[in-house]
């Protein structure tokens, strides 16, 4: 004969179930007739897409500055830095105009010079110090109008005397940074930044749409998990799980 404690322990796994399944049909319910909210985008990446259409109407060059740390020192900052140069190429791969690839460190210009086609790219090496480094862009700059300029690699104090070079070069500095002691640095003299988890889902948001999955994904991994914890709750109110 089934104990009482054990009916009760039914009849509330019972509600739980019908109380998850009305929740569920009515988020399912709001979903549907909601609106499709888009993808939020940062400003950096919205402003990115601008410049590489101006520079395909215009004939301008983009330039690309990837710092000068080592590979060695940067490799996550460095890879990140890659995946925004090749979703420019690959929007000016028939372009006239190349876009201009600059870093300090021989280690990344063997990774630019690797990853840039003649065709759509010039990978130049500049001085190996902060301070030099700044001055060979101002030098390789000079005289030119730009569509834009990305500062998008383990760049430290640099990035900002390439930020003041860059004002009358080009309409837009962009700059991202995975570290917090550089960030401060270069939002002085850029007009749009992200830092930390933004910068790396920078192969997400600038390039093919079907990259944009991974973000997705991950919103649907937080959810599981939340639900994953939910569950865990009620199976230790009922006392089904735990000491």
């Amino acid at each position: 004969m089934t104990s009482p404690s054990f009916a009760h322990q039914l009849v509330d796994v019972g509600l739980l179930l019908l109380l998850g399944a009305w929740a569920s049909l009515l988020l399912l319910l709001e979903w549907r007739r909601r609106p499709q909210t888009p993808m939020r985008v940062p400003r950096l990446y919205a402003q990115l897409r601008v410049a590489i259409d101006r520079a395909i109407e215009t004939g301008r060059s983009i330039h690309l500055a990837l710092g000068s740390r080592s590979l060695p020192d940067a490799a996550d900052e460095a890879t990140v830095a890659m995946a925004l140069v090749h979703a420019t190429l690959q929007e000016r791969d028939h372009d006239a105009t190349p876009n201009l690839v600059s870093c300090g460190d021989g280690t990344l210009y063997a990774l630019a010079a690797g990853a840039a086609p003649t065709s759509a790219a010039h990978a130049i090496m500049l001085g190996v110090e902060q301070a030099g480094y700044a001055v060979g862009a101002w030098r390789a700059l000079a005289g030119q109008r730009l569509a834009g300029q990305m500062l998008a690699g383990p760049t430290g104090a640099e990035g900002l005397l390439l930020a003041e070079g860059r004002i009358d070069a080009a309409p837009d500095g962009l700059a991202g940074a995975a570290r917090m002691d550089d960030a401060g640095v270069l939002m002085l003299g850029s007009s749009a930044w992200v830092v930390g988890e933004d910068y790396y889902a920078a192969s997400a948001h600038s390039s093919d749409p079907s990259h944009t999955g991974g973000l997705a994904l991950q919103d649907i991994v937080r959810l599981l998990l939340v639900l994953v914890m939910l569950a865990g709750l009620a199976l230790r109110l009922l006392g089904w799980w735990g000491i």
